[in-house]
């Protein structure tokens, strides 16, 4: 959905969680006056906007946390790895030629890093183009809402499914790299 934008790394950080709360906002919203769940008042929207906004402030930063930690262990345990990794590398006795295999692993190191590079910007590329497609697909449902007063029942089954066929095709774009490194 529209998380994906936090993927784009062209953007800043305040640009992508302006879009992803602006969008999340306008979606609820819509859907809230149109079964009307809230009254059509400038008190009420008022009133919902504050407790939207000051609800997906809270999370947004419990999540920020949380993530931020797992990152920096991941990391932790990636640099470990690699400095056990080198160490035992150069402790290996008797071996004549030292710098052949120590370019040999560093140049192995660099091309997987080359292609995981490729992959990320491939997959960010997919992801993007996804993040748009339903971004289409919700101002549609919109449109269609509006103008053909469509049962909301019937709109959120389409809605089921269209994320259903999404959810899929992003985990097929996780997926590819690895059937092609199998295959190969």
């Amino acid at each position: 959905g529209i998380s994906n934008i936090y993927q784009v790394e062209s953007l800043s950080l305040v640009s992508k969680i302006m879009i992803h709360a602006l969008s999340l906002y306008l979606v609820y919203l819509v859907f809230y006056l149109l079964n009307d769940w809230i009254v059509k008042d400038l008190k009420v929207i008022g009133l919902f906007s504050l407790i939207f906004f000051s609800g997906y402030i809270v999370i947004w930063i419990i999540i920020y946390i949380i993530e931020r930690k797992k990152i920096k262990e991941l990391n932790e345990k990636l640099n470990s790895k690699l400095t056990n990794i080198f160490n035992s590398i150069l402790l290996i006795k008797n071996l004549n030629k030292e710098n052949y295999f120590i370019n040999k692993i560093t140049n192995i190191h660099n091309d997987l890093l080359n292609k995981n590079e490729k992959l990320n910007l491939a997959y960010q590329k997919k992801e993007l183009i996804s993040s748009f497609i339903i971004s289409i697909f919700n101002i549609s449902y919109l449109i269609i809402l509006l103008l053909n007063s469509i049962d909301i029942s019937k709109l959120l089954v389409i809605v089921s499914f269209q994320e259903i066929i999404i959810s899929s095709s992003n985990e097929i774009y996780k997926l590819l790299p690895l059937y092609s490194n199998y295959k190969s």
